[in-house]
């Protein structure tokens, strides 16, 4: 089967699709395809993948967004793999090939999680544009499209805070998109926080400044407090985001050896012998360093119970999720209120939350150095034991 002159009609027919539609959206468009296509051309590139796979990532590329022209935003993705099955199916490619392009383009919502190679690709092309110097213009595009559909005018403060919530808890999926993109998300996010701060600053000097240093609210936060806090806890989050990072890796790289531990050398023990030890060594050494990264990232989830006691008493932390996850809306945002009107209950909660964030980080460095350890040592056991067989044999 011809894939590259079928995907040479698939793009002309997006690029018609979206010309037909004429919706001028200022982010989720042609344009933005294009972009996401040409990062799926370069993962699969890069990773090598057979010529079926590559037409299976590309041809999700294409699709991904095109369930916008006869709808809305909303659960676009399902309506972008109908019109895929429908199009390819038209071409006659085999059911299984297309079954593995609508599974692409449904990894790219935002619930999906994606579970093998051409999945991940799909979705680091999709959000490539958080690690570039492109990121801050799309962002814009993306606030502006929003807008338009909702009739409304959203807030930029409000949107700031989900693009800084969207880029701590994002994460690539792929080690290439990790080293190329990485450092650069983090530097946008980096930015963000640094504007969010200055402005909320500047809203705290404003009624000192009227007051012109007479009879000050002694429960109005200090900058110097609140700056402290404010880089503690995004300190924090970057050394959190970074120790995923280096377990990701971790894992990435020891599943690979396994698999072609598994594949390769372990069909051939039989004609060496000798290599059976060295083989073991490796394979061991291979999946303690998967367990320990996995225990590394793995989330622990608290009850989330607080008693009506621990309000009394003032020792109720409000700024750490696993402590409210049971909790109603109702009653948190009136615990909230009444801690926002005392200083020294807030403050005393955001230090709890630094303190147990800190906690985290201590655990979570814990297990990567010890995964760090076993690799490295491990690692050299191995070779040297693979080399002593070898003489031996």
């Amino acid at each position: 089967m011809d894939y590259s002159t079928i995907l040479a009609g698939l793009s002309s027919y997006v690029e018609q699709s979206f010309l037909a539609a004429n919706k001028q959206l200022p982010y989720h468009n042609i344009e933005h395809t294009k972009a996401v296509a040409d990062a799926a051309h370069n993962l699969c590139r890069h990773y090598q993948l057979n010529e079926e796979d590559s037409f299976i990532v590309n041809s999700a590329a294409l699709f991904h967004d095109l369930g916008i022209t006869n709808g809305e935003i909303e659960d676009h993705e399902i309506r972008s793999a109908q019109l895929a099955e429908t199009w390819l199916g038209e071409k006659q490619i085999p059911p299984p090939v297309i079954e593995k392009i609508k599974n692409c383009i449904l990894a790219t919502r935002k619930s999906a999680n994606p579970t093998n190679l051409n999945e991940k690709i799909i979705c680091d092309a999709d959000l490539w544009n958080l690690g570039t110097d492109t990121f801050s213009d799309n962002q814009k595009k993306v606030r502006q499209e929003l807008s338009l559909l909702e009739g409304r005018e959203i807030d930029k403060d409000a949107w700031r805070n989900n693009i800084i919530e969207l880029l701590t808890t994002h994460q690539y999926f792929t080690d290439y998109a990790i080293n190329m993109l990485q450092s650069k998300k983090e530097e946008n996010l980096n930015k963000l926080i640094e504007k969010k701060v200055k402005k909320l600053n500047k809203e705290q000097e404003a009624p000192i400044k009227k007051k012109k240093g007479k009879d000050i609210d002694p429960n109005i936060p200090t900058r110097g407090i609140e700056t402290m806090f404010k880089v503690t806890i995004h300190n924090h989050l970057e050394l959190s985001s970074m120790a995923d990072a280096k377990a990701n890796i971790m894992i990435s790289v020891n599943s690979i050896i396994v698999s072609v531990v598994l594949s390769v050398l372990v069909r051939r023990l039989e004609e060496y012998p000798n290599m059976i030890i060295p083989t073991l060594i490796l394979l061991t050494v291979n999946v303690l360093t998967i367990v320990f990264a996995i225990l590394a990232v793995r989330p622990k989830i608290l009850k989330g119970t607080i008693t009506e006691e621990d309000f009394k008493s003032k020792k109720a932390n409000l700024l750490f999720f696993g402590n409210f996850n049971n909790m109603s809306l109702e009653v948190y945002t009136r615990r909230m209120k009444e801690m926002m009107r005392e200083k020294d209950y807030l403050y005393e909660n955001m230090i709890n939350n630094i303190y147990f964030m800190g906690i985290v980080l201590i655990k979570k460095y814990r297990w990567l150095r010890v995964a760090y350890n076993i690799f490295m040592y491990g690692f050299i056991l191995a070779i040297l034991a693979f080399g002593v067989a070898a003489f031996i044999g």
